[in-house]
């Protein structure tokens, strides 16, 4: 086996080499110096790596399966950046296989090692119909879930076997096997895979069914009914365990198979128990991972025809365990043994166990990839951690607490910074996970409808801590408290949307109309009478929200003007209060005629809007950018405001109107404009409207950025020695940039730098 780890890490290694050099010169400097004096260095927080080195951890895992030597695969069914298939050694990544995105590639939910093959879950879709029915594609309105087979020594190649399809003129050409092909909206994914002596053992959750597959030849050798079954594993007696039921609620089981597919010894699981995946350990132990209430991994002694608990890795609880007394961990916080979200498990030939998180654990049947970032860590036989590894965040972008400006809040992450540390990534550490599935389920951060939890505005209202919420699209306003009672955790509090939404949650939402909900009993959770609904029917179209500093909530219509909702106080339960009778309107204010963005900051009555005028129509191709006109109006609560500036985006130096701008954000004597193709971020002094500067991706994140593509992709603030930091969205490789700016001495010219100079010579460029 030794030789087979030479191979996989060579082949790593010349994978992260071409990654590279296919993007250009590598580049070294690590600080810039723009617009003459502008200087800043690149930095980021969120993943373990930056990229500067072309490494990353994926913002998803769904499955792990790792070699005797220790050779950690992943599989997942979309990561940004390619990396569905991820190879890790000793908790370093050393290459991805590629073929798993892109063109109707997608990766899956279960993968598997043996035989001198890898063998991963896959999809092929036909590309929006555009490839419907050519060779190597399913037919119209069609999708094939099936098996990839890959050499192991080599992963980004493809196994051919005679009846295997896919890639045709690609590396992985004909080494896929079709095991369901089904309409698009359905869900066909086999959610496990186990390979041992010749036979690959797939579990077709669409089937119902366990099916045997010669591992060379790849025909079908049996059959096995089995009910929705989930992860399996094969022990040294050629015994199947599997999870079945894998997707349901309730009623998981995990049962022993013999040779003959009979069904045999089952494990006695605790009451409460959610199976999520299994591993049996070198002595054949079994392993189930519990992503119930527990939060931990279940230890099974087998023998014979007997199966008894013998005992668990992990605390009780998890991150989700802990009080609010002295010196009593809160619930929520991060760190050894602390699991969270499990999704995934693992165990090589020396015992050494690893696991997978992500805060809620694997994708459910019908739903997209499970984006929600992902801890990786592997733990000794006898408990050690002996590493961890952390992809943390997807369409997220981070703010501060303003009280607390070295604290910084995702969706439902919150990262520590220790800004004493220079060396670009080291500044960060992940403290703290805010959702509680368990106390909270109703959370809009596990809903599909609600998009998610979203993207912060952190406030504090009375001295207490608050989170405003808008989603991808801005479609919603959620509002969460933060308490000492309650740990790291975010109660949800509020929640403003501007029509009904469709689907079962939230339950006892208005039939129509424009509501807001307030947690009225304080319980986290949607009652009936909780909801207020407006009496003018629907809400304006919108994307434009905001939160001022007093907690008062304005509303930014596409053609409608401006609302505000003054707060009201907070409750007895220490929920803010709104209402539909404490509404403020204002017409739209000239030269507008459409509203994308909106800012107000009440300390020096500015008011900030971005959009269209008559001379800068609304683009359509641009949908959620910010418009191609900001404008600063000071005395704005006088009535009459006028521009203390207009800006247009598109005279800016250097600017390239195709790239778009996506979103902005004000802190001290500047305002940070971040364009969407390339994520430049342009530095406005925001007393003249002149531009000073550029900052753009450096060598320490590989100079590149993805597509910046969501409403409120960017935050700065100026901290109290003068640098300012100036966070970015970055969902290519899972984290956020994180500039750290000294601003300019004197009077500096416009400048027009396009190109971190340490970057020069090399493609930059940003990724979709």
């Amino acid at each position: 086996m030794a030789d087979s780890v030479t191979r996989l890490l060579r082949a790593g290694a010349l994978l992260l080499g071409a990654m590279a050099l296919a993007s250009g010169v590598l580049c070294g400097e690590l600080s810039g110096e723009l617009g003459g004096g502008l200087s800043y260095r690149t930095s980021w927080l969120g993943n373990t790596y930056g990229f500067g080195d072309r490494r990353w951890t994926p913002n998803s895992v769904e499955a792990l399966a790792v070699t005797p030597d220790g050779i950690l695969f992943t599989n997942a069914l979309w990561d940004e950046g390619g990396g569905e298939i991820t190879m890790i050694r000793n908790g370093g990544v050393v290459g991805v296989a590629e073929s798993t995105h892109g063109w109707g590639n997608n990766g899956g939910d279960a993968i598997a090692v043996g035989d001198g093959y890898l063998f991963a879950a896959a999809r092929i879709t036909n590309v929006g119909n555009t490839q419907a029915g050519k060779p190597g594609y399913p037919g119209r309105d069609l999708a094939w879930y099936g098996v990839s087979r890959r050499h192991l020594a080599r992963p980004e190649l493809g196994a051919p076997f005679a009846g295997g399809v896919g890639n045709v003129g690609g590396p992985t050409r004909n080494s896929f096997l079709v095991l369901n092909a089904v309409e698009q909206r359905r869900d066909g994914s086999p959610r496990g895979l186990a390979v041992r002596n010749g036979v690959l053992y797939v579990a077709n959750t669409y089937r119902d069914a366990i099916e045997l597959y010669d591992s060379q030849s790849m025909q079908r050798l049996a059959r096995w009914p089995a009910p929705q079954p989930g992860r399996i594993a094969v022990d040294g007696d050629g015994n199947v365990w599997a999870i079945l039921n894998c997707c349901a609620a309730r009623g998981r089981t995990v049962v022993r198979f013999n040779r003959q597919g009979q069904r045999g010894l089952v494990a006695p699981l605790p009451e409460g128990s959610l199976p999520v995946d299994l591993a049996l350990t070198p002595d054949q132990r079994l392993i189930v991972a519990d992503n119930g209430p527990r939060q931990n991994l279940m230890l099974f002694e087998v023998r014979g025809d007997t199966v008894r608990p013998a005992g668990e890795l992990g605390e009780r609880g998890g991150a989700f365990a802990g009080g609010a007394s002295a010196g009593a961990v809160p619930p929520g916080s991060t760190g050894v043994h602390r699991f969270h979200g499990l999704s995934a498990l693992a165990v090589d030939g020396q015992g050494n166990i690893y696991v997978a998180m992500n805060g809620v654990g694997p994708r459910p049947l019908h739903a997209g990839a499970a984006n929600f970032g992902v801890v990786l860590e592997s733990y000794a036989p006898d408990g050690q951690r002996r590493w961890n590894l952390q992809g943390l965040l997807f369409l997220d972008a981070v703010h501060a607490d303003p009280a607390r400006p070295d604290e910084v809040y995702a969706g439902t992450r919150r990262f520590r910074l220790d800004l004493d540390k220079t060396v670009p990534g080291s500044e960060w550490s992940y403290a703290a996970i805010t959702v509680d599935p368990f106390r909270y389920p109703e959370d809009a951060a596990l809903s599909d409808a609600a998009d998610g939890r979203g993207v912060p505005l952190m406030r504090r209202i009375q001295g207490r801590l608050f989170g405003f919420f808008t989603d991808r699209h801005a479609k919603y306003l959620k509002v969460y408290r933060f308490d000492r009672s309650h740990g790291e955790v975010a109660v949800p509090a509020g929640f403003f949307s501007l029509r009904h939404i469709d689907g079962a949650w939230p339950p006892h939402q208005p039939p129509a109309g424009e509501w807001i909900w307030r947690d009225g009993n304080g319980d986290g959770r949607f009652q009936p009478d909780e909801f207020e609904r407006s009496p003018s029917g629907d809400g304006a179209p919108m994307q434009a929200w905001w939160v001022d500093s007093r907690g008062d909530v304005w509303l930014g219509s596409f053609a409608q003007g401006i609302r505000r909702f003054r707060l009201q106080g907070l409750d007895r339960n220490g929920n803010p209060k709104y209402s539909f009778e404490h509404v403020e309107k204002s017409r739209m204010p000239p030269p507008f005629t459409r509203i994308q963005r909106l800012q107000y900051f009440p300390e020096s009555d500015t008011m900030y809007l971005s959009g269209a005028t008559a001379q800068k129509p609304y683009e359509a191709a641009n949908w959620d950018s910010t418009g191609r006109v900001i404008a600063r109006y000071d005395h704005w609560s006088t009535g009459a405001p006028v521009p203390r500036y207009v800006l247009d985006v598109d005279r800016l130096p250097g600017a390239i109107s195709e790239n778009g701008t996506e979103g902005f954000a004000i802190a001290g004597d500047y305002l940070f404009l971040v364009e969407a193709r390339n994520a430049h971020v342009r530095v406005i002094d925001n007393r003249s409207s002149r531009q000073v500067g550029v900052m753009t991706p450096g060598p320490e994140v590989g100079c590149e950025s993805g597509w910046v593509d969501m409403p409120m992709p960017i935050t700065a603030l100026r901290r109290d020695d003068g640098e300012y930091l100036v966070f970015v969205e970055e969902d290519a490789h899972g984290k956020n940039l994180m500039y750290r700016l000294q601003p300019p001495s004197g009077v500096v010219q416009q400048a027009q730098t396009q190109v971190h100079p340490s970057c020069a010579g090399r493609k930059v460029a940003g990724l979709r």
